[in-house]
């Protein structure tokens, strides 16, 4: 019926703001949406839109993680909670969370979602 539903589902995406300035842990959590009866496996990655120095931008991953990830690995069978800590650029005003979940099923379809700029307190 539905040939291109997701296996993987974002079902909730927080920011969490940390002790250190531009500094913010990432909750992300995943399901399985249909029958969770096999393990699921694949990668986020995570981008923040918003403004550098007054002009639109973007900063990815590999801006956020300092260098040192381009994506986050998953493996689950119903659910997984992620979380990583991220670095804002200075200068950025953050305005949007970008998640991307991308399965390493052949054939599947990346999951986008984009989370208003919003932050929990610690």
């Amino acid at each position: 019926q539905n040939a291109n539903s997701s296996e993987v589902k974002i079902q909730q995406a927080r920011m969490v703001a940390t002790a250190t300035a531009n500094k913010f842990r990432i909750r992300i959590m995943l399901v399985q949406p249909m029958k969770p009866d096999s393990v699921v496996s694949g990668t986020v990655v995570l981008s923040v839109d918003g403004e550098i120095d007054g002009k639109p931008g973007r900063a990815d991953f590999a801006t956020l993680s300092g260098g040192k990830k381009r994506e986050l690995p998953y493996s689950f069978k119903i659910y997984a909670n992620l979380e990583e800590e991220i670095t804002v650029p200075p200068g950025m005003k953050p305005e949007q969370l970008l998640v991307e979940v991308r399965s390493n099923r052949r054939g599947s379809e990346p999951v986008q979602q984009s989370y208003v700029w919003s932050v929990d307190p610690q």
